[in-house]
């Protein structure tokens, strides 16, 4: 088992192999207790952007910033997945059950298409980059929910192989462009919850 910090849940988030450079500096926030209700539509709210960011952090003030406007996260990206890199922001939490509610939807709309991606991490610094989850988001438009099915995809492949811990999520980490084309522009988020399977969308 390896020591962890601050620093290396970046790396942990990174495909089995990747080259990407890992020395950048995380701020850590103090975790806030996210709203444990829930209704049979909504699931677990993790954050609707109805109070200030302070457990949002972003591993690099020359990549990311980010403001609360309208009620939501307004993400200007500077520079993310340059050369191949895995740039990415997140949020802190107290720990979550996620056994129930394996899937995590929230809003995005975004100025320039974009590979987006969610890794979570457990409360042991485990990471869920053994089966990345990533969405396609287009360019312009309207907020469109995006769903991430954590269920039977909670394990660690980097640095080595571990089970993550589904009842004690502590984080997520959100890839723009992860392993590259850079990518620049704008990115909104909203209404970001924890739901079961059963709300998935048909296909």
């Amino acid at each position: 088992m390896i020591n962890l910090n601050s620093v290396s849940i970046l790396a942990l988030a990174l495909f089995v192999g990747s080259s990407a450079d890992l020395q950048v500096k995380k701020v850590q926030p103090q975790p806030v207790e996210i709203n444990k209700t829930t209704n049979a539509n909504a699931g677990v709210l993790i954050d609707d952007f109805s109070q200030e960011v302070y457990s949002w952090w972003k591993n690099s003030e020359e990549k990311f910033k980010y403001v609360r406007e309208d009620e939501k996260l307004k993400v200007t990206v500077l520079s993310a997945g340059k050369a191949g890199g895995y740039d990415c922001f997140g949020r802190q939490f107290d720990g979550m059950d996620l056994t129930k509610t394996p899937v995590i939807k929230l809003k995005i709309k975004a100025d320039n298409a974009l590979k987006f991606r969610i890794d979570l991490k457990d409360a042991n610094g485990m990471v869920t980059n053994g089966k990345a989850i990533n969405k396609q988001v287009p360019a312009g438009g309207e907020f469109v929910d995006y769903y991430f099915d954590f269920s039977n995809k909670w394990e660690q492949g980097w640095p080595d192989k571990q089970a993550v811990d589904p009842v004690e999520i502590v984080e997520m980490l959100i890839f723009i462009n992860g392993g590259g084309p850079e990518y620049k522009g704008t990115i909104y988020l909203d209404d970001i919850y924890a739901v079961p399977v059963s709300e998935l969308p048909a296909k």
